[in-house]
């Protein structure tokens, strides 16, 4: 498989999803449009690299995505946009280099964020910024050299959990 399943009548209904060990690469804006009730979305272990602004937009009801376990090198500023539900990420496994200032924006219900194992080198100032219902961050495993920012860690006002590479 190389696309998302698309039959409009069959999946309004359908509350949880689970694409995995495809040979899906990318999720473009309105890949999911379909599947406006989904509560838990699994795309973990697919050959995904991109994740497109507005590929998330119609999942409103979404609480949980994993995405871990693929290939993922970039994501666009706006593929969460509209996610005002989801309260757990998993990005890990995959290969981001770079957290930028808006990756996370309008998340404020996110609890649990898991990016280890990818390769990070930098987190903009302000990626993590309006996150303050995560108690729980995974950076461990990445290429991050410094965290010297006072502002990295700016917003996660509930941090109980963080896990952090060797510097």
């Amino acid at each position: 498989m190389t696309t998302f399943p698309t039959a409009k009548v069959m999946m309004a209904n359908v509350t949880q999803l689970r694409i995995t060990g495809t040979l899906i690469w990318k999720v473009n804006e309105n890949s999911l449009s379909n599947y406006p009730s989904l509560k838990w979305l699994y795309l973990y272990g697919n050959k995904i690299e991109r994740i497109a602004d507005g590929a998330f937009a119609d999942l409103r009801q979404l609480v949980t995505l994993y995405l871990h376990d693929n290939k993922i090198e970039t994501i666009g500023e706006q593929a969460f946009t509209g996610l005002n539900k989801l309260e757990r990420l998993y990005l890990y496994s995959n290969s981001l280099a770079t957290l930028n200032s808006k990756i996370f924006e309008g998340l404020s219900e996110l609890e649990i964020l898991h990016l280890h194992r990818n390769k990070i080198e930098k987190i903009e100032d302000g990626a993590f910024f309006n996150l303050s219902n995560v108690d729980e961050l995974r950076l461990d495993e990445n290429l991050l050299s410094t965290l010297d920012s006072p502002k990295i860690f700016e917003g996660l006002s509930n941090l109980r959990v963080l896990f952090l590479p060797v510097l």
